[in-house]
């Protein structure tokens, strides 16, 4: 059976191994933008380093970040300076949007290229809208996260989110994020109170393999794990066609499926502009949200046709507090330290996902901390650091903006998709009311959220643009393989068929749904 994986994320990886797994041998069909080659000579150089060995030239340009001095908007995380992984227009893919721009990767691994390895299982509350219940999921989970470093412990957490995975080993805290997990814990909040909470949940290795080395505490998480011990989905793709257990054909933008006598026909352009027809069996769609709608739409010729687009959204706000929270900065693990999970009352039923940690090379570069300067204002600056926790709040899809994708025929050349970012009243209260019950809640352990410094951060989640569906009634309406509406051999498998987006990290998911569809359709 001739079978296509069109992308290289974190859904496409889910369903690459629940493929091979089934005896078969997919082709990837993937744009594959890799870092610049200046870039990666230098990721080389510092990965044969220990953190202490580098050069501070060096450390300087891996973490180097211009979206700093915008003191209006929240940072953009980067991969090691740069910002390659965030897709832009193409010729043949034309993206007509606002400075609010839905996020989409034409890059090799994806999104997960410059992610933070954030992981945890979505609640059934936050599913209560999908055509299949959330324990479908859990045996999905556990395979994956089996074969997946994995930093966790049992806590609070697993209440409403398993572990998965039985004997996982957990990355060093900063001595703040320990004090603060001690300072919640005494505090007596409780999954009673509608509230849970734990160390961080990451895809992070800790011990060294041929594929990646461990962390090593070296403080520039944020910026980009030079070892390579934040997962990411280009890992797999690696060791799969180190195996030979797939073949990879990079360079290559997919324009149009269609199905036609019990086969799948890809239209593709090759990197020189050469247009090209593949035949398939069957066609495992995981182009992002952005890019698989994208092919939908251009596909079945749904030109004119506002399709929304949603989004998980929140805030990163500072909070300070009373004691002082130790760091030894730069000799830590900057990803988030501690997950907080809370249901606001009077709002829904739905989880608000909250990453606490002490300052990571981000704040503290914005703060104009990162570098040993000298001086009464500095001192004073490191002195309330030391009492400084960030708090970045994320929602569920039903209480966000999200965005209208729209598909313009053009005259001559490629339909041009338009993007706009829609602005709902009830989102504004939702961010208000969440913003005071995170204050409430964290006055409770001695930190005090400061409210007017709170910022609006736009979300990497989307989805939901090509729902599941029990009965599809819509052309954008998938079944729960992840079928558009009259298709049989065409799945799309990322986050576009969400029916909704938890506000809990959706990575994950995302793998785990994928996985389900690769491996329970039946392929014959």
């Amino acid at each position: 059976m001739r079978v296509a994986v069109i992308g290289s994320g974190l859904a496409a990886v889910a369903t690459l191994n629940a493929l091979v797994a089934r005896g078969l041998k997919p082709i990837v069909l993937d744009y594959g933008e890799c870092l610049d080659t200046g870039r990666q000579q230098l990721v080389d150089t510092l990965s044969a380093l220990p953190p202490q060995q580098w050069a501070a030239a060096g450390r300087a340009v891996l973490c180097h970040n211009p979206t700093l001095a915008n003191k209006q908007a929240v940072p953009t995380k980067l991969a090691f300076g740069s910002d390659y992984f965030y897709g832009r227009p193409q010729p043949l893919a034309p993206l007509l949007r606002e400075a609010d721009m839905p996020p989409l990767s034409y890059a090799y691994g994806g999104l997960s290229v410059g992610w933070g390895g954030s992981a945890l299982p979505a609640d059934a509350c936050d599913m209560a809208d999908w055509p299949l219940a959330a324990r479908q999921l859990h045996g999905y989970y556990a395979q994956i996260l089996a074969r997946l470093p994995y930093s966790a412990c049992a806590d609070s957490l697993s209440l409403n989110f398993p572990l998965h995975k039985t004997g996982s080993d957990a990355v060093r805290l900063s001595a703040g994020n320990r004090l603060l997990l001690a300072k919640m814990a005494a505090s007596g909040l409780a999954a009673k109170d509608r509230v849970v909470f734990g160390q961080a949940r990451l895809l992070l290795q800790l011990a060294d393999t041929p594929a990646a080395n461990a962390c090593q505490y070296c403080g520039c998480c944020m910026s980009g794990c030079v070892y390579g011990a934040i997962y990411k989905a280009s890992q797999d793709i690696d060791r799969l066609r180190a195996a030979q257990h797939i073949e990879y054909v990079g360079g290559v933008l997919v324009q149009e499926l269609a199905e036609a006598a019990g086969q799948v026909r890809v239209s593709l352009v090759r990197a020189g502009g050469e247009p090209e027809v593949l035949t398939f069996d069957r066609v495992f769609v995981a182009a992002g949200a952005v890019g698989s709608t994208r092919l939908v739409l251009q596909s079945k010729r749904l030109y004119g046709q506002a399709v929304r687009l949603k989004s998980t959204g929140g805030f990163v706000m500072p909070l300070f507090s009373v004691q002082k929270m130790p760091s030894a900065w730069p000799h830590e693990n900057t990803l988030p330290g501690v997950f907080l999970e809370f249901k606001v009352k009077g709002l829904s039923e739905h989880w608000v996902h909250t990453q606490l940690s002490t300052p990571n090379e981000m704040v503290l570069a914005k703060l104009g901390l990162a570098k040993e300067t000298q001086g009464a204002w500095q001192s004073l600056k490191r002195l309330l650091s030391a009492h400084l926790l960030v708090a970045h709040c994320n929602l569920h899809s039903d209480h966000c903006n999200g965005y209208s994708l729209q598909l313009e025929q053009a005259v001559n050349g490629p339909a041009t998709l338009v993007a706009t970012p829609q602005h709902l009243t009830e989102s504004r209260h939702a961010l208000k009311k969440t913003a005071q019950a995170l204050f409430t809640l964290g006055r409770q352990w001695g930190c005090y959220a400061l409210l007017p410094f709170s910022q609006t951060s736009a979300s990497f989640h989307v989805g939901g643009s090509l729902p599941m569906c029990a009965t599809p009634v819509l052309e954008t309406d998938t079944d729960s393989d992840g079928r558009p509406k009259g298709w049989q051999r065409i799945h799309i498998v990322d986050s576009s068929v969400f029916p909704s987006l938890p506000g809990t990290t959706i990575g994950l998911l995302a793998m785990a749904n994928a996985s389900r569809i690769a491996s329970e359709v039946e392929l014959s």
